[in-house]
């Protein structure tokens, strides 16, 4: 909702692929909103021109634990390879608006939940955010 509100939303098409009755994860709700947001809004922004925000979920192995894989993706210009390497640093930022704090923050509280988050891109691909969310085993599954 909080992301359709935002004028550079206006001309971005959004492909949502939920899988169904994933496992419940351990994160902060209010921190997961905020990576989320964070990395939508960096999504929309790189489209200028409108293009396509892919929204994806999955339950997938990772190093032979189960985690819920979240993936942000956009269909913008793509980073640059030697910016691709700074994106996590913090104050490093090509916008000309905003601190450089967000994905450096963003990694930051997906880390201490247990979880990882990271960024793949291609120039005139667009970019790819990975998100993986560890899997409560203190809940029963239903």
């Amino acid at each position: 909702f909080f992301v359709s509100q935002q004028p550079e939303a206006r001309n971005v098409h959004q492909t949502k692929e939920f899988t169904r009755n994933l496992p419940p994860v351990w994160v902060d709700e209010k921190q997961l909103q905020q990576v989320f947001f964070n990395i939508i809004i960096n999504a929309i922004q790189a489209m200028q021109d409108g293009g396509t925000l892919l929204l994806q979920t999955e339950l997938v192995e990772v190093q032979g634990k189960e985690v819920v894989k979240v993936l942000i993706g956009d269909s913008g210009p793509g980073i640059k390879p030697e910016d691709l390497e700074a994106v996590f640093t913090p104050f490093f930022t090509t916008k000309t608006q905003g601190t450089g704090l967000g994905l450096a923050i963003c990694r930051q509280l997906m880390e201490q939940q247990g979880g990882a988050l990271t960024i793949s891109s291609r120039l005139g691909e667009g970019t790819r955010v990975v998100i993986n969310l560890p899997v409560s085993t203190d809940v029963p599954r239903i």
